[in-house]
Order: structure tokens, then sequence, then C-alpha cells
């Protein structure tokens, strides 16, 4: 099945954002959901969130595009993987998602190949943090030349 791999464009978030808002329920700014309101004033606030979500994600958007970039994987007209590469001064930190039902079709490869074609143009290493017990993407990451440079450790201390 065909794939397209692209970078993210604005209307791809107004596109994104308007499928997520598409739910039939209609929930409160803390994801509560509204059952006793009339249809009218559910109708109302929904609209009102939704402005106000819109408007604080195109301030946030408006950052994002100059920090990261990201790529799409559209299949069928629906976004099945993506990756993201964050800007920094002398690399760029990857992150990258593939539906569960995509994985192991050649789409995180694609998405790989874009991310290394974009940071070999624009001369920056990648680096990125996966779980020592996720055996998959360490596999998936080795296969696309990438190296264990050290390891990271989580520590605690618990308190009472």
């Amino acid at each position: 099945m065909s794939v397209e791999i692209r970078k993210m464009k604005l209307i791809d978030f107004f596109t994104m954002k308007r499928i997520e808002n598409d739910k039939p329920d209609v929930v409160d700014g803390f994801g509560n959901l509204i059952k006793e309101k009339s249809k009218y004033t559910a109708d109302k606030f929904k609209r009102f969130y939704e402005t106000v979500n819109i408007f604080l994600s195109l301030i946030s958007l408006k950052l994002a595009f100059s920090k990261y970039i990201i790529f799409l994987a559209i299949q069928k007209n629906n976004v099945v993987g993506l990756l993201f590469l964050e800007i920094r001064k002398d690399d760029v930190n990857l992150g990258i998602f593939v539906k569960k039902e995509n994985r192991s079709s050649g789409i995180g490869k694609k998405l790989m190949e874009n991310a290394i074609r974009w940071s070999m143009k624009n001369k920056k290493n990648i680096k990125l943090c996966v779980w020592e017990h996720n055996k998959v993407a360490l596999e998936f990451y080795k296969k696309n030349g990438f190296k264990t440079t050290k390891k990271l450790y989580f520590m605690e201390k618990v308190i009472g």
C-alpha cells in the first residue's frame, strides 16, 4: 500500500485538530463529560473551547514550527506515522511514532530516511533516547545506523 511522506504543514495541524475535536461527547476544560447541559449550551461551550484551544495552539505552533521539523506518513488520507526532529544548536533530537497496525510495513524506515536526508543537508547529527527494554526500537535504530553512545540512569529518592 502506498504511503506519502512529507513535512507537516500548518493546514495539517488544523485537519488533525478538527478530527480530534470531532468527538460526539462534549467535555469541559478538565476533560469531564458534560451530560446535564442542554444541547445548545453544550454546542456553544464546545465552539468556545475549540476557539480557545486553536488560539493557544497557534501560539505554541508558531514556536514549535521554528524549533521542530515534523514528517508525516500518510496513507489513504490518514496519518499513520510521524517523526519529529527537535532542532538544537549542534544536533537534532529525534522522536518517531508509527500506529501499531502499520508497524513492520516500512513506514518507519521511510520516515527515518527523510530525517537522515534533512539532517545531512543541514549538517546536524541525530540523537535519540530509547528504553533498554524496547528491543524492537533498539533493533530498528541499529538497522538505521545508530549506535549506543551512553546509558541513561533514572534515579529516585523516596521520601516518607
